[in-house]
């Protein structure tokens, strides 16, 4: 598999497409665009919500958009969030990840709380479409929440449209910039 995935990607360079690594949205950049987000919009919640679980728990996009409310336990430290599929989990069995309580203002178990009581998500998925859709419960801003889980593109495209907004080049940003930038940043710090 090894050697045939090697030849695809010397293929696909001669044709001209080398695939861009994303840049990785460390403690600092990722400071940078939780700073930028607009708190008093429903969306600017969830995104925090959203970027912070992804860094701290350092998730791929398809994991986060995979969570759903049952995944999630409160505990004394913080929160506990199942997967019941990942890539890195050969085995099948589901994999366990602690999010910590923080002592400054992006803590993803409070920025997770905020969420859940801004949009009134008590069962399902946890990062829904905010839109304007007559089949949802609506908010007092007059948006409304989705029932379907974000897409791990949608994901992709909200990391890329916040790193723009706090200045960014957000081409440069994706759906894997949140688990690069908790490797690096915990690498840094010689973890």
């Amino acid at each position: 598999v090894g050697e045939t995935m090697t030849g695809i990607r010397r293929t696909a360079a001669k044709n001209g497409f080398i695939p861009r690594r994303k840049a990785a949205a460390t403690q600092g950049i990722l400071a940078t665009i939780i700073n930028a987000i607009d708190l008093s919009k429903l969306s600017g919640i969830r995104d925090r919500a959203l970027l912070l679980m992804g860094f701290y728990g350092a998730f791929r996009r398809s994991e986060l958009a995979s969570i759903e409310t049952r995944h999630v336990a409160l505990v004394p430290k913080g929160l506990l969030v199942t997967l019941p599929q990942s890539k890195g989990d050969r085995q099948g069995k589901g994999v366990e990840v602690a999010l910590p309580y923080t002592q400054d203002q992006y803590c993803p178990v409070k920025a997770y709380g905020a969420w859940l009581a801004a949009s009134g998500i008590q069962a399902g998925p946890i990062f829904r479409r905010v839109r304007k859709e007559k089949t949802t419960a609506s908010r007092e801003d007059g948006r409304e929440i989705g029932q379907m889980p974000l897409t791990d593109r949608s994901i992709a495209r909200i990391i890329q449209n916040r790193a723009s907004t706090a200045g960014f080049d957000g081409k440069t940003f994706g759906g894997h910039s949140l688990k690069r930038g908790a490797l690096t940043t915990g690498m840094d710090a010689g973890a």
